[in-house]
C-alpha cells in the first residue's frame, strides 16, 4: 500500500500542490503526555548514557577551539603574530573550514555511520590539537587551526542526529541544552588551562580526546534513524529512509523560513559569543592582573564561565520542555527572552572597573555581573537545535544540521574580525602597558547582536506549525511546496553578501 501511495504521489505534479493545514489539524506542539523511550527504562538510560558522552566529546570540542583566545598574549608572543593575524586564527582561520566542511560532512552523516563519522572526526580534531604544539610561525598554526576546522565540522550534524533518534521530541530541548553543557564546561576548562603553558595543554588535550574516541568506539551502537518519527494524522507511517538529492534538500530548506530565520538568529547569537570568547578573556585578564595573580584570574573566569553557562543551558531546556506542552513557540520565546535580560548585565561586566576602579570590589562584582549575563543569554542553543529538529524530515538531518551550522559559524565568525579592525585601549599592569579592547565597541556589538537575535527568534515563532507540517508531508509523500522566484533570489543574493564579507576580512586578515 505504501508504495502504490509513493508511486502515485510521484506522479503528480507537486508545483500545483498547496497545503491546506486548515483540512488537517495539527498535532499538539510537542505532545503534552510524553512519548516512552524505545525500550522502555533500559531506552531510557542508555540514552542518557549516549547524550552524557556526546557532551564530553563536545566539551573537548570546545577545549580545542577556544583555548587560543586564552592564550592570546602567549601565542602573539611566541608566534610573533599581528593583532589581524590573531583574529583570523580564533575566527575565520577556524570557521571557514568549519562552515564549508560542515554542509559536505552533514550529507555524509544522513548515509553513513553517525557514530563511526563522529569517531573519525574526534581523531582528527585531537591530533590537530596535538600537533599544534611543534608550530613555531603564523602559518603552521593556521593549518593546525583548519584541520581542528575540518574535523570539528562533523560534531553537531552527527550529535544532533543521534540526539533525534535516542530522545522522543518531548526532550529534545532538554537533551540538546545537556549536550550543549560542552560549550561552558569546555570554555570553563580552557579559561583554567591558560595560565599554563600550550606546549604542555596541547598535547595533553590530544589525550583526552583519544581517550574518548576509544569509549565512543566501544560503548555507543548506531540507532534505527527515524526511530520518533511521528505517524501523520491519517495514521499512515512515512516510508522508509532514502537518500534524497542534494537539490532536493537544499529546495526544502529553502521553502521553510523556520530554518532560515532560526539560523539567521543564532548567527547573531554566535557573532555575539565569538567576539565574546575571543577578546572578553585577555580584557578580564589584563584589566585586573595588578588586582590578582594571573592563574586567580583565570580561576575565576573558569569558574564563572562554565557555572552559569551550564545552569543557564539546564534551564534554557527546562523551561522549553515545560513550556512548549502548551505552545511549540517555547522554543523561540525561551531563546528572545534570556537574550534581551543578559544585555544590561553584560555592559555592566564590561564598565565594571570604571564604575568601581580596578580594586578587588571591582573585579569580583564583574564576575558577579558575567554570571548573570550567562545565566540568561546563554538558555538560547539547545530550544534552538529543538526548532530544527522539529523541521528536518530524518533522512536529511545530517545535512540540515550541517547547513544550519554553516550559516551560524559563518555570521558567527566574522565577530573576531570586526572587533580587530577598531583601535585597543591600553592598560597599565606592574609597569607593563597591555593591550585590552574597548568596552564601549564590545558592548554595543554583543548586545546588538542580542537584540537582533531575539527579533529572528520571536519572528520564527509566526512559521513554526506551518513548516512542522510541511516536514510530515514531505516525509510521507516527497512533498516540496513551490518557491517564488523572489525567494530563491532573496536566498542567493544574502549567500553573496556573507560569502563576499568573509573574502573581505579573510584577504584583509593575511595583509595584517
Amino acid at each position: 500500500m505504501k508504495s502504490g501511495r509513493s508511486s502515485t504521489m510521484s506522479s503528480i505534479d507537486r508545483s500545483n500542490l498547496t497545503l491546506q493545514s486548515e483540512e488537517r489539524p495539527l498535532l499538539d506542539p510537542v505532545a503534552s503526555k510524553a512519548p516512552e523511550f524505545i525500550g522502555g527504562q533500559g531506552g531510557r538510560i542508555r540514552a542518557f548514557y549516549v547524550l552524557i558522552l556526546l557532551s564530553l566529546i563536545y566539551t573537548t570540542n570546545q577545549i580545542d577551539r577556544g583555548i587560543v583566545p586564552q592564550i592570546k598574549t602567549q601565542i602573539e608572543e611566541d608566534l610573533n603574530l599581528s593583532e589581524k593575524q590573531y583574529g583570523y586564527l580564533v575566527g575565520y582561520g577556524f570557521s571557514l573550514m568549519f562552515v564549508i566542511a560542515g554542509v559536505f560532512l552533514g550529507r555524509l552523516v544522513d548515509h553513513f555511520s553517525r557514530k563511526t563519522m563522529l569517531l573519525l572526526g574526534l581523531l582528527l580534531w585531537s591530533g590537530m590539537t596535538a600537533l599544534a604544539t611543534l608550530t613555531t610561525r603564523f602559518d603552521e598554526m593556521l593549518a593546525t587551526r583548519i584541520g581542528l576546522g575540518l574535523g570539528t565540522a562533523v560534531c553537531n550534524p552527527a550529535s544532533f542526529s543521534l540526539i533525534t533518534d535516542y530522545f522522543p521530541p518531548a526532550y529534545r530541548a532538554l537533551a540538546n541544552s545537556i549536550y550543549n553543557f560542552g560549550i561552558y564546561t569546555g570554555s570553563g576548562i580552557a579559561a583554567g588551562l591558560g595560565a599554563l603553558s600550550w606546549k604542555l595543554t596541547f598535547p595533553l588535550l590530544g589525550l583526552a580526546g583519544g581517550g574518548l574516541a576509544v569509549a565512543l568506539f566501544f560503548s555507543v551502537s548506531e540507532p534505527t534513524r527515524g526511530r520518533y518519527t511521528q505517524l501523520s494524522n491519517d495514521g499512515i507511517a512515512p516510508p522508509p529512509v532514502t537518500v534524497v538529492p542534494l537539490r532536493v534538500i537544499l529546495r526544502y530548506l529553502v521553502s521553510v523560513d523556520t530554518v532560515l530565520v532560526v539560523s539567521l538568529a543564532a548567527g547573531m547569537r554566535s557573532f555575539a559569543g565569538y567576539t565574546f570568547s575571543g577578546y572578553a578573556p585577555t580584557f578580564f585578564y589584563n584589566t585586573y592582573c595588578s588586582v590578582a595573580p594571573s592563574d586567580h584570574l583565570h580561576t575565576y573566569m573558569a569558574l564563572t564561565s562554565s557555572i552559569g553557562g551550564v545552569a543557564s543551558s539546564f534551564l534554557g531546556g527546562y523551561i522549553t520542555q515545560r513550556w512548549q506542552a502548551s505552545t511549540r513557540a517555547a522554543s523561540a520565546y525561551v531563546p528572545a527572552l534570556g537574550s534581551l535580560f543578559a544585555c544590561p548585565f553584560l555592559a555592566l561586566f564590561f564598565f565594571s572597573h570604571r564604575i568601581f576602579g580596578v580594586t578587588t570590589l571591582g573585579m569580583a562584582l564583574a564576575q558577579v555581573f558575567l554570571f548573570f549575563a550567562f545565566l540568561c543569554a546563554e538558555v538560547w542553543a539547545g530550544p534552538a537545535a529543538a526548532i530544527i529538529q522539529s523541521i528536518l524530515p530524518r533522512n536529511i538531518s545530517g545535512t540540515g544540521f550541517g547547513v544550519y551550522f554553516f550559516i551560524l559559524t559563518l555570521v558567527g565568525g566574522a565577530g573576531p574580525e570586526v572587533v580587530s579592525q577598531f583601535d585597543m585601549d591600553t592598560v597599565q599592569c606592574n609597569n607593563k602597558t597591555l593591550k585590552v579592547v574597548n568596552p564601549l565597541v564590545m558592548s554595543l556589538l554583543i548586545c546588538g547582536c542580542y537584540l537582533l537575535g531575539a527579533l529572528g527568534f520571536l519572528f520564527s515563532s509566526r512559521f513554526m506549525d506551518r513548516d512542522v507540517e510541511t516536514r510530515r508531508h514531505f516525509e510521507t509523500n516527497g512533498y516540496l511546496r513551490q518557491i517564488s522566484t523572489s525567494r530563491q533570489l532573496g536566498s542567493i543574493l544574502a549567500f553573496l553578501v556573507i560569502i563576499g564579507s568573509t573574502a573581505y576580512l579573510s584577504v584583509d586578515a593575511f595583509r595584517g
